[in-house]
């Protein structure tokens, strides 16, 4: 069995019953969801901050887009003749 920590947290009556209600919904213990809940949430940020992380060395790197390059593609998005993601 995998290694496991405990953590509390505080929140509130409205979000504890809520987390109760979804829990018996779908047959689990509210720890399983809100364990799912902080792994998603993890995931995303931690990807949200490579990219950014990614997006910093871009411009380090001179590896940018004019804004006017920006512009055109956007404008060209959902039109009959939407243009490819332009390349730095």
């Amino acid at each position: 069995m995998a290694e496991r920590s405990v953590l509390s947290v505080h929140t509130s009556p409205d979000t504890v019953a809520r987390l109760d209600r979804l829990a018996t919904a779908r047959q689990q213990k509210k720890s399983a969801l809100a364990n799912q809940a902080i792994e998603e949430f993890l995931a995303k940020e931690e990807m949200i901050e490579a990219r950014i992380r990614a997006g910093l060395a871009d411009a380090v790197s001179g590896r940018t887009l004019s804004h006017d390059t920006i512009l055109e593609w956007a404008d060209a998005l959902g039109t009959d003749a939407p243009k490819p993601l332009p390349k730095a």
